[in-house]
């Protein structure tokens, strides 16, 4: 499983420079676990992305459970919150 979500991180954040910085996120968030949850953030996934801040309008929280535990939306995700935050979002330290 860890070789396989490195594989898929690099090809998600490669294009950005953070191919490598984010394989070490996924690996302290989530131990590379697709459908790792924090109920007390809640976060979600790979990269332990934050209900209430990056759901949809009117999103229950199951259904962005449901959404974030799929690696590839969790990464695309993953992208956008990079180019808007930078690493803040992740306490700026993988």
């Amino acid at each position: 499983m860890q070789a396989r979500m490195t594989r898929l991180i690099h090809r998600y954040f490669d294009p950005t420079g953070y191919g490598d910085t984010m394989v070490r996120c996924a690996a302290r968030e989530s131990g590379f676990n697709p459908r790792a949850v924090n109920w007390a953030g809640p976060v979600f996934g790979l990269l332990q992305i934050r209900y209430g801040v990056w759901s949809h309008p009117g999103e229950s929280l199951m259904h962005f459970a449901y959404r974030m535990w799929n690696p590839y939306r969790n990464l695309e995700l993953g992208v956008r919150i990079l180019k808007r935050q930078g690493m803040a979002a992740w306490g700026y330290s993988c």
